[in-house]
């Protein structure tokens, strides 16, 4: 299951970065004197495309899909939602290097801004993406990058970074790395079960991996 992420407030061509990481983590970036009345518009089409596209989306209207968050992009080329958006439906349909791309460029947009949800939502598809091409080596690179944040920041999102790590765990099993594979779902159960009623169901998988791996060592 790939995530969709929170809707995007968009930006223009040129927006400052300070203005483009407010507007990835969806706050009103503060602003020298009134809005324009072309950017309130631009921020508006790019919230009301995001949405239009994850709706088509789930209707399994891929190429519609496509279409519209590459126009969206045409006016907010950096923004890490869309970015996201756009690799997920290119997964859907089987366009794994270019989906790789544009997780890679979301997760590049969003690093340079900080925000730490946005990073595990865009590290999990990814992360599926190599497990779903088996290219469970690659998952070295979600791996470098989960570890580079803060313990804090992942409690902070505790489903999403449980979930993550769960698809990392089943990287590391791929591998044959079992030891580490036992290591990242432990921590996922952790996590998950902090995040308390909402995650009981992707704790409950995360347990039947463990069980597993645990049944596959026997």
């Amino acid at each position: 299951m790939r995530f969709s992420s929170a809707l995007l407030f968009g930006h223009t061509r040129n927006i400052s970065i300070a203005v483009l990481c407010a507007f990835t983590m969806g706050v009103a970036a503060p602003r020298a004197g009134a809005q324009s009345r072309d950017e309130s518009y631009k921020e508006k089409m790019a919230s009301g495309q995001l949405l239009a596209a994850r709706n088509k989306q789930r209707a399994g209207e891929y190429g519609v899909t496509q279409k519209i968050l590459l126009e969206a992009l045409s006016q907010a080329p950096h923004s890490a939602l869309l970015l996201n958006q756009l690799g997920s439906v290119q997964q859907d349909l089987g366009e794994y290097l270019e989906a790789e791309r544009s997780y890679l460029r979301a997760l590049s947009a969003t690093t340079e801004c900080g925000g730490t949800y946005e990073q595990l939502i865009i590290l999990q598809n990814l992360a599926t993406l190599y497990l779903d091409t088996a290219e469970y080596s690659k998952g070295e690179r979600v791996r470098d990058q989960l570890e580079k944040l803060e313990p804090e920041a992942l409690k902070d999102h505790p489903a999403e970074a449980g979930s993550l790590l769960n698809v990392i765990g089943s990287l590391e099993h791929a591998r044959n790395r079992n030891d580490e594979a036992e290591r990242y779902y432990f921590r996922s159960l952790q996590l998950l079960h902090q995040a308390g009623a909402p995650s009981v169901i992707d704790a409950a998988i995360v347990e039947a991996n463990l069980g597993f791996l645990r049944l596959e060592a026997r």
